[in-house]
């Protein structure tokens, strides 16, 4: 806001527009990176529980049946 001698002579509105475009474009981009990064840590974890869980079960002693001939 200005005052009444001052109004028309700031920076032209379509800069800023255009300003604010291009960090809004940037700013979903790396929204969008952030978001896939924890999707793929997620994946990630879950991958490291399956194959803990799955370390446990083999290695415990007497957790599988083992046949007698």
């Amino acid at each position: 806001m200005g005052q009444d001698d001052q109004v028309g002579k700031g920076q032209d509105p379509g800069e800023v527009t255009a300003v604010f475009a291009t960090l809004q474009s940037k700013d979903m981009r790396n929204e969008r990176r952030i978001f896939w990064s924890e999707v793929a840590i997620i994946v990630l974890v879950v991958l490291l529980v399956a194959a803990y869980l799955a370390a446990l079960y083999w290695l415990t002693p007497g957790a599988v049946p083992v046949p007698h001939p």
